[in-house]
């Protein structure tokens, strides 16, 4: 029962955090630092050690590819930081899952942006867009994917 608690806490936190990027272009360190208290709570729900460390060194070992993605200016600071917690979360057993509908709302978002549907900044000749909404959406679909009925 916790555990579906805290499935919707994240979810609302998530929610929140992709319509705070919409408006202001950032991610909030406060509200990462909330995602990643949830998500340890649900990893001491669930008293599975092997699963926690394996998430763990999987988020561990992808770090350093979200780093070089934020020293070229591909992401912001914030979008880094939400993906390392996702990842934490979603582990290797769900990344798949996480990473195409994390492209497919990127993707979305982006053709939203060419067709004048969707914000952006522009700087200079490149144009920014907000990635926290596809980072949480895709988070939240992987959430729902695997947590099966009444997200239990």
């Amino acid at each position: 029962m916790l555990h579906s608690g805290l499935n919707l806490a994240l979810i609302f936190m998530l929610t929140l955090i992709a319509i705070d990027d919409l408006k202001h272009y950032r991610i909030k360190n406060k509200n990462v630092i909330i995602c990643l208290i949830i998500v340890l709570f649900k990893f001491f729900d669930s008293y599975n050690l092997i699963n926690w460390l394996n998430n763990l060194i999987f988020a561990a070992v992808l770090f350093p590819f979200l780093i070089l993605s934020y020293a070229k200016n591909a992401m912001g600071g914030g979008d880094v930081k939400l993906i390392a917690v996702a990842l934490l979360s979603t582990g290797p057993q769900h990344a798949l899952t996480f990473a195409i509908v994390l492209f497919l709302c990127i993707l979305l978002y982006w053709g939203a942006v060419k067709l004048d549907f969707a914000p952006s900044r522009s700087i200079g000749r490149r144009r920014k867009i907000p990635f926290g909404p596809g980072i949480a959406g895709a988070w939240i679909v992987t959430i729902i994917a695997s947590a099966g009925p009444w997200l239990a």
